[in-house]
């Protein structure tokens, strides 16, 4: 989670073949910017860690808690919310009187949004005095339960609910506090949205179908803006959006084709532009930036293996995070964080087992 500036950084896609998702891109556009900055790190060591019961981890904030699920519900949708404290203890996040549920997100301050299953329902844990989390079940908004996309160290929530055949797009804002729903504004002539990620200055981050046009990225300044379209490769295939830090650099990939690429959206002089990260020609996605400017996703394996767990680091190569286990098996960064003594946690999944990188 995180907002914008940065120097000008070259488009890689020069030193990298593009095949059929991307080509060149496109002009930049101009958005008006306050006072943002950020760094990129060097390449780090990393050494990966199992979660205790974890599938998958899908977010870590800069204490190092990861939040994500596992198993063990008794129901027929077999995932229970988890929390791994940074000291690897392990924590079930109450479900209330629903029989199973995934936390998503988690911010510095502690809150965390996920989802419940049979019923379902959208959540929101927050912590107690006696070191564990209580439930709140956030209402349904338009008679819809939205699918949480982000939550701020304010507690400022973004969701959506994206309906095949769509007509009209459904995003929403609340706080931890609210008591109903506010509707975002969305773009002209957009049918659907997604919402990705809110940083700590309020401005988030999605994706919509516009005017019959692909998918493509957009960015809300705060709640009650007008998103600005950012720029996008040329390309036929839809552009998703999916994370934003503090800095106002954004991520997403180019998706929907042979061999997808991993994106990143950099303001200098209060100008986005959009460059491809690179890969080893099999393709890349890039998820989530911290706030240091620490890029992490993916990077295609070929074949039939899902990818390998990739930090960007800087404006040319990438580094590949080790797994446990034998070298075919594929694993996946969804999350990244920057602690406050400088260094980089990575969250994900090998093989269906939660992982810490650290």
């Amino acid at each position: 989670m995180t907002r914008y500036s940065l120097t000008a950084l070259a488009v890689v896609a020069t030193s990298i073949t593009l095949v059929a998702c991307a080509d060149h891109v496109n002009g930049p556009i101009s958005v008006n910017p306050s006072s943002f900055a950020a760094a990129v790190t060097a390449t780090s060591t990393f050494t990966p860690e199992k979660l205790i019961s974890g599938s998958m981890a899908n977010a870590v904030n800069d204490k190092g808690d990861v939040v994500g699920y596992g198993t063990g519900a008794v129901c027929t949708r077999d995932q229970l919310p988890r929390l791994w404290r940074a000291d690897g203890t392990m924590v079930n996040l109450p479900t209330g009187t629903h029989c199973a549920g995934n936390a998503f997100f988690i911010s510095n301050t502690g809150y965390i949004i996920g989802e419940l299953y049979i019923p379902n329902g959208m959540a929101l844990w927050t912590p107690n005095a006696s070191g564990g989390y209580d439930l709140q079940e956030l209402e349904p908004a338009n008679g819809r339960v939205l699918h949480p996309e982000g939550v701020n160290d304010a507690g400022e929530i973004v969701a959506s609910f994206m309906p095949i055949g769509g007509k009209v797009p459904e995003i929403f804002y609340r706080t931890v506090s609210s008591t109903s729903w506010t509707a975002v504004q969305a773009p002209a002539g957009a049918t659907a949205c997604t919402l990705g990620r809110i940083n700590n200055n309020g401005a988030f981050v999605g994706y919509c179908y516009a005017n019959g046009a692909a998918l493509t990225g957009y960015l809300w300044a705060n709640h009650d803006a007008t998103p600005t379209s950012l720029p996008r490769p040329v390309t036929p295939y839809n552009v998703f959006v999916t994370g934003i830090n503090d800095a106002g650099v954004i991520v997403g990939r180019i998706g929907d084709c042979s061999i997808p690429k991993a994106l990143r959206w950099t303001l200098a002089d209060g100008v986005y532009k959009v460059e491809i990260l690179p890969d080893a020609g099999k393709g890349a996605s890039a998820l989530a930036v911290s706030s240091n400017g620490t890029v992490a996703g993916s990077v295609g394996k070929g074949g039939n293996a899902n990818g390998t767990a990739a930090l960007w680091t800087g404006s040319s190569g990438y580094q590949l995070l080790p797994i446990i286990g034998r070298s075919y098996q594929s694993s996946g960064a969804g999350d990244v964080t920057t602690t406050s003594a400088g260094a980089t946690i990575v969250v994900g999944a090998q093989d269906g087992v939660a992982i810490r990188w650290k």
